[in-house]
């Protein structure tokens, strides 16, 4: 495997094998080249392909510890309190955060930016958390959601 300007990048010299398995350390196109000598007529075929390296799709969902939340608190007065994480597949590790919880009303009750997101809802009632995670390797945006209750 060759960078744009011909410098070996990984190599499997005389592996015998029919498969490469490759990791590439860059984000750009880069040149698989293979060798297939035929030792019995002495001659050499040179296969030569390039191939763009990117990140995997991202995928991004949220978790919660369930999707009803019940209140301690006498009558549904008081806070109920869950916590929210994140199922992430693909894209790089260069990744930021923007958590909302939203009441029935769309009006924003609380955000964060870390990549887990404690949240309080004040009333009982339907709520929407909502995680825009940006990938800032890749350029890419992913917005997930998810209602959960307060009772």
């Amino acid at each position: 495997m060759k960078d744009n300007n011909g410098n070996i990048l990984q190599s499997a010299v005389n592996s015998g094998s029919t498969l490469f398995n490759f990791s590439s350390p860059q984000l750009n196109t880069v040149t698989l080249q293979c060798d297939v000598i035929d030792y019995m007529s002495n001659t050499t075929l040179t296969v030569v392909k390039s191939i763009i390296c990117t990140y995997a799709p991202l995928v991004v969902s949220i978790s919660t510890d369930g999707t009803i939340f019940t209140s301690t608190q006498h009558m549904g007065l008081g806070s109920i309190s869950g916590t929210a994480s994140l199922t992430i597949t693909g894209g790089s590790t260069n990744l930021s955060y923007s958590w909302t919880i939203y009441d029935s009303n769309g009006i924003a009750k609380q955000r964060s930016s870390l990549n887990t997101f404690g949240f309080i809802c004040d009333l009982t009632g339907q709520y929407k958390l909502e995680c825009i995670v940006r990938d800032y390797s890749s350029g890419i945006i992913r917005t997930t959601t998810k209602d959960i209750t307060a009772i």
